[in-house]
């Protein structure tokens, strides 16, 4: 049986937090949020029969906000999609915000397949989170957490913003001793970028009361280190074998689907294809008889070999070496020799399985890729690809 990663984008929100780039669309009526539910489900239907998938080994819901949809709606959606979930689930999750959680809510979780919970904490501070555009406070924040302790079933994890408006080191690494005292075995924590087009984009004035995001981050980084998690991803630590088993798709380049206004698929249906969806909900709805209105980018070979090297080095655990051989006929170091020659010593670790960046290497990434890019500009593609 042929097995396909699927993520779902739930395009509703309460409001826009001021930080968030991602697509959304807020005040939507019940009637639109069922028509969404319908075309949703005849577009993953439409992509597992287009990549030949019979089931998925992860499933991913995010937004948006997922939480926000009726307790009917998400249920009428979890229920349709047990049609692709198999014995070899590895990971279903599904993202929530500490306003929507409750005992019904997680009852109606618990009864699913989803067996991972991630929370869109961000921090743990009223100031902070007021001056971010959140509507959680503190007190939310630590009751959902609180229901989820008590009544969920599965994993857990939690999202931290660091360098956010009003955040000072003090407060930072409380945030990160609440969220690790919590009981997560994962947390995700992303310094802040102002993305275009977001509220702290358009009104630098939201931005006056910071400090040096970078020092912030890794008073987070450092902090959990120290508590025992393991920094597996550039963005992401997590206690030992509890990585995001979704996540490690994308950075693995395998193949995955995207399903919902703004979410994109990576296929080999017709060469390497990037498949994006409309970020507009009503394009979107007019459906199957225009083919949902997606965008089609073809993905020459050079530049998905650097993708490889971009996604693939983001993680502690690197490239694997036999599988980019299977792609590519070469192994990862024989592409990029120059660049592991030319830089300092212990930047790359090549063991017999894979290729990766040291900790400290990871942390000044951007320069290593565009050596990387640069030596690529040079290769020969006189060989074949061979993906997914």
């Amino acid at each position: 049986m042929k097995e396909i990663p699927l993520y779902i984008h739930i395009p509703f929100c309460r409001n826009k937090c001021s930080y968030c780039a991602f697509y959304s669309c807020i005040n939507h009526s019940q009637d639109i949020e069922g028509r969404f539910i319908d075309e949703l489900k005849k577009q993953i239907s439409s992509y597992m029969t287009l990549t030949v998938s019979d089931t998925c080994n992860t499933l991913y819901i995010g937004g948006g906000t997922p939480s926000l949809l009726k307790n009917d709606n998400l249920k009428d959606l979890l229920n349709f999609l047990e049609r692709y979930i198999g014995s070899n689930l590895q990971e279903f999750t599904i993202e929530c915000n500490p306003e929507d959680i409750n005992n019904e809510f997680i009852g109606l979780l618990n009864e699913s397949s989803v067996n991972r919970i991630s929370l869109g904490v961000q921090s743990f501070s009223d100031h902070v989170l007021k001056a971010s555009g959140r509507i959680a406070n503190s007190k939310s924040v630590d009751k959902a957490i609180n229901c989820i302790r008590e009544s969920w079933k599965g994993r857990f994890s939690i999202d931290i913003i660091s360098g956010l408006p009003g955040q000072t080191a003090e407060g930072q690494k409380k945030d990160i001793e609440k969220a690790v005292n919590s009981g997560v075995d994962h947390i995700s924590c992303y310094s802040l970028i102002i993305e275009e087009n977001t509220p702290f984009s358009d009104d630098p004035k939201l931005l006056e009361d910071r400090e040096d995001e970078d020092l912030l981050w890794d008073i987070c980084r450092k902090a959990l280190l120290r508590r025992g998690f393991e920094h597996y991803e550039i963005s992401n630590f997590c206690k030992k074998g509890c990585e995001s088993a979704h996540n490690l798709q994308y950075w693995k380049m395998n193949q995955y689907i995207g399903c919902g206004p703004g979410a994109v698929s990576m296929t080999g249906i017709d060469g390497i294809q990037r498949i994006s969806n409309p970020h507009d909900l009503n394009v979107y709805l007019k459906g199957s008889s225009v083919n949902w209105s997606v965008q089609v980018e073809d993905i020459s070979v050079k530049d998905f070999i650097f993708e490889n090297y971009m996604m693939g080095l983001r993680t502690a655990s690197g490239i694997d070496r036999r599988e980019f051989h299977r792609r590519f006929s070469r192994y990862p170091e024989d592409f990029i020799n120059m660049t592991i020659l030319s830089s300092p010593e212990k930047t790359f670790k090549l063991t017999d399985k894979t290729l990766s960046l040291s900790e400290n290497a990871r942390l000044f990434m951007n320069s290593i890729l565009m050596k990387i890019s640069d030596e690529l500009e040079t290769l020969k593609i006189d060989f074949p690809v061979h993906w997914p």
